[in-house]
């Protein structure tokens, strides 16, 4: 990417604000807030690469508000200011909100220039390494499904095919988030064939894109379900949290899909989320004619009976297990569901919660 064109958000207080901008303007596009609350909204409508804050806002520290922010923005680097140095908040700031920088204010305009150029660089690598092993891992496939074409003219395929996909299964941590469209097959007896298909094809490319962006894989659609895998093929900090708001963009997302869709063929869509974590079998599977890069286990099997309860007794909501919310408890807030509601879990880890709120 173009580090000229990285979008740099810094958030304080004081008339530094107009001093920053000023500074900075003629090379990065800036965006400043003077709360964290306004912080907050520019995050939600833009791109950012770097967060600059303050340590000492009112509300909250500097600190508390990246360590907030992290399972929801986790991409933008983050540079931390104080006037003051501490000891316990340079600790608390790395090992909490993963700071890039630690700088004293007031700052030196040089100095500080070539922090944000340090930190525009490592977050455009980032983003290239991100899209290089995604081409890889799409490449990948690509290559398993001619590769098993291939095989199929050999006499031993069916050995070689053993041989050639097993080494690449494995038993990964992952969470694994299920979404459901509720009422689907009454919209599909109603409208034409064509109709059902512009439908669908807007609802999946939100979904794949919410998914993506939190950095999941989409493993799978299957009548009118779409199974999201966060923690392989590649393994990132806060899958938990990067699958829990996932699906809360997800909600924020179809309430805006609803409108142009009632508008266009009145109806409202209504979906189901699960979201369960734990260890599955992961990785590259089928048959020589069709393979897939898909999770199974009984992982799967807990986020089904989930979206099965919740297509009954909760629409447009979103329903954990425990071990979920023991990852995502400081974000956000929920209530737990009676084990007997819910039929046939397997373990204390799948009781499950229905996600009320976040905490900011």
């Amino acid at each position: 990417m173009n580090t000229q064109n990285a979008n740099i958000l810094y958030i304080d207080s004081s008339p530094n604000r107009e001093v920053f901008e000023k500074a900075f303007k003629p090379y990065y596009p800036i965006f400043t807030a003077s709360t964290f609350k306004e912080a907050l909204q520019i995050l939600h409508h833009h791109s950012i690469a770097l967060i600059i804050s303050q340590q000492n806002l009112q509300g909250m520290s500097g600190v508390q508000f990246f360590e907030a922010i992290i399972p929801e923005f986790p991409d933008p680097l983050r540079i931390l200011m104080s006037a003051v140095d501490d000891e316990e908040v340079i600790i608390e700031a790395i090992n909490k909100a993963n700071i890039f920088k630690y700088v004293n204010t007031p700052w030196n305009q040089d100095e500080l220039k070539k922090n944000i150029a340090a930190a525009i660089k490592m977050y455009s690598q980032e983003m290239e390494n991100r899209q290089k092993i995604q081409s890889l891992n799409e490449e990948e496939v690509k290559l398993d499904r001619i590769f098993s074409l291939l095989l199929k003219s050999t006499q031993n395929a069916k050995e070689q095919k053993i041989s050639s996909h097993s080494s690449r299964v494995f038993w990964l941590p992952i969470s694994l988030l299920m979404v459901s469209i509720n009422g689907l097959n009454q919209f599909i007896e109603k409208n034409e064939p064509k109709e059902v298909c512009k439908l669908l094809e807007k609802y999946y490319e939100i979904m794949t894109e919410c998914i993506e962006k939190y950095r999941g894989t989409v493993d799978k659609t299957f009548h009118t379900s779409l199974i999201g895998i966060f923690g392989a093929p590649i393994a990132y900090e806060y899958n938990e949290k990067n699958a829990l708001f996932c699906a809360i963009t997800i909600l924020e997302k179809l309430r805006k899909l609803n409108l142009e869709f009632d508008n266009k063929w009145d109806v409202e869509i209504e979906v189901s989320i699960g979201i369960h974590s734990g260890k599955a079998l992961v990785g590259a599977m089928g048959a020589r004619q069709f393979i897939i890069y898909t999770a199974m286990g009984s992982l799967i099997n807990t986020v089904e009976k989930m979206n099965e309860f919740a297509v009954k007794h909760a629409p447009n909501a979103i329903f954990i297990t425990n071990a979920i919310l023991k990852e995502v408890k400081d974000n956000i807030k929920a209530e737990e569901i009676k084990a007997n509601e819910v039929n046939h879990l397997e373990s204390k880890e799948d009781f499950i919660h229905k996600v009320i709120g976040k905490k900011i």
